[in-house]
């Protein structure tokens, strides 16, 4: 067993990429799984392919996956098998990237699919860090970088007045928080952590912000929420859906109403804020 040898699937995205390069950096030697290598989250995985890791991080999100019988045979049961199969190899400690979507009562696809597979983590005596919104690392990927292509418009619509809360998490935050996940003994109650900066910025304000901070003014209108979700589901219907999918507004307008940031100073981590009004370009 070489305890300085971590799996990271997804190792290519915005999350997988930052965890990898800081645990590069760090001294583990990091085995990258993603499509490009062969790996599909959803197959099945020989445990030989992991023998001799002390750790995996699971970053790896099949976003293809649409309805809730896709989600449950890629992302759900695809996860919870690779888990399994990790410890049959031998792997120690689990750690898996989950979403602060992902709460008792949520009512999106993602969140609800993410909580099943916390399920499995927790039962197996791994670790959960759910991120808040990533910002930094690669230049235009995951959500930041979606929200950053609608705020180059001059007006833009956002849900009833554009006030629901965002927490936000820097990339490389994030992917200390992971090291720590691998590196540390945790209490046993202390292993699910909300990794993100406690303040929230308004879903508007934050348009506003990345707006600015590439040199240009947003103009956001307000629209019924509601309305906007049924319209999003009738296109979906009709084989019409746009990029923002009406899962992710079920997200949006449906927030977790009390995340929990108490355990941050047990994990020993911290988070710094969104950079509001700096102007700065902070993708990197």
């Amino acid at each position: 067993m070489e305890s300085r040898r971590c799996v990271v699937t997804g190792a290519s995205g915005l999350v997988g990429s930052a965890v990898s390069s800081r645990l590069s950096s760090q001294g583990w030697r990091v085995l990258g799984l993603n499509r490009s290598g062969g790996f599909v989250l959803g197959e099945d995985i020989g445990a030989q392919a992991l023998r001799g890791a002390y750790g995996l991080v699971h970053c790896a999100y099949d976003f293809k996956a649409r309805t809730w019988e896709e989600i449950g045979r890629t992302n759900v049961n695809g996860s919870i098998r690779l888990l399994k199969t990790a410890r049959e190899a031998g792997i120690q400690r689990l750690v898996f990237l989950s979403s602060i979507s992902a709460y008792e009562g949520c009512l999106s696809l993602y969140g609800k699919g993410k909580l099943l597979v916390e399920q499995s983590v927790l039962a197996l005596g791994g670790y959960v860090i759910r991120p808040g919104l990533v910002f930094g690392g690669l230049s235009g990927r995951g959500m930041y970088g979606s929200l950053e292509r609608m705020a180059a418009l001059p007006v833009l619509p956002v849900f009833d007045g554009g006030a629901q809360p965002f927490f936000l998490v820097h990339a490389e935050d994030l992917a200390r928080a992971v090291e720590s996940a691998l590196s540390a003994e945790r209490p046993a109650g202390e292993r699910i952590l909300i990794a993100a900066h406690p303040e929230s910025v308004p879903f508007a304000e934050l348009l506003r912000a990345m707006a600015s901070g590439r040199g240009r003014r947003l103009r956001c209108l307000s629209v019924p929420g509601g309305l906007s979700l049924g319209a999003l589901r009738v296109l979906e219907r009709l084989g019409l859906g746009l990029r923002f999918r009406s899962d992710s507004l079920v997200s949006l307008l449906n927030p977790n109403p009390n995340p929990d940031f108490s355990n941050q100073g047990i994990w020993n981590v911290s988070f710094r804020p969104y950079p509001l009004g700096s102007g700065l370009d902070i993708r990197h």
